[in-house]
């Protein structure tokens, strides 16, 4: 799912503590052991499309907490304590959605290949998370939040900061990192076996079994990783990490 650009900057206004997020970690571990407890439990047998969904969809609204911290919610919004634990308490449906992830993975693969079957999507997985950062800070320009984190706060060269402007930008960006998550949920659904039958089903079907089928998933997996270590790349230097596609203000 795609990362709110404004997530850093909304991390910095709560300032956890590092007992604070030590805390909000330990509980978010705890609660994904529940999540997987709870998949094992009650969603092994059910539409696995269907958990896919809501587990997503659930996951996306957890922008709505980003919301209460950006505007201070009942004045606790911007507390340490408020964002550590309200940043991991949904690691229950995480819990449920790798599980799931796994489960699909492990149905679909040859005899004898489960693992490596495995490490390669883990490997595609791995390079959609480094796109996702890269995603991450290419929005930052888009949606001027550039400087936010440094004047947010009153100070003597800056006593009146316009809270506002910065708060209607930061929820812009969430309000667009919920919506593309939501929607990526119900376009990409498509994609994931309603069961471990359909898995066998499609492991078995000769239209998947084509040079075609294998060049399409290299070009994709390779592309990504191509623009993932460029981007990367391009943010690690001083002379290039001011560009706009680098997450930078513009050089």
């Amino acid at each position: 799912s795609l990362l709110n650009p404004a997530q850093n900057i909304i991390a910095f206004i709560a300032a956890p503590s590092t007992l604070q997020n030590s805390v909000g970690t330990f509980a978010g571990n705890a609660m994904f052991l529940m999540g997987v407890y709870v998949f094992r439990r009650f969603f092994m047998n059910r539409n696995w499309r269907m958990t896919f969904v809501w587990t997503a969809a659930i996951l996306a609204l957890n922008n709505c907490f980003q919301l209460m911290v950006i505007y201070n919610a009942w004045g606790v919004g911007q507390d340490g304590w408020f964002y550590a634990f309200g940043s991991n308490v949904l690691m229950i449906i995480q819990g449920i959605a790798q599980v799931l992830s796994s489960l699909a993975v492990v149905e679909i693969s040859p005899d004898g290949y489960e693992a490596s079957v495995y490490e390669f999507l883990t490997s595609i997985h791995n390079a959609g998370i480094t796109l996702n950062s890269n995603l991450q800070n290419l929005f930052v320009p888009i949606f001027d939040l550039h400087g936010i984190a440094e004047s947010y706060f009153p100070s003597i060269r800056n006593p009146h900061p316009p809270e506002d402007l910065y708060n209607a930008r930061m929820a812009r960006a969430t309000y667009f990192t919920m919506a593309v998550n939501l929607a990526g949920a119900l376009t990409f659904c498509w994609f994931l076996p309603q069961q471990k039958e359909q898995c066998k089903d499609w492991a078995e079907d000769s239209w998947w079994k084509r040079p075609s089928v294998g060049g399409v998933n290299l070009l994709v997996g390779g592309g990504v990783l191509l623009f993932s270590v460029l981007v990367s790349l391009l943010s690690a230097f001083p002379e290039t990490n001011c560009l706009q596609i680098a997450g930078g203000p513009g050089c």
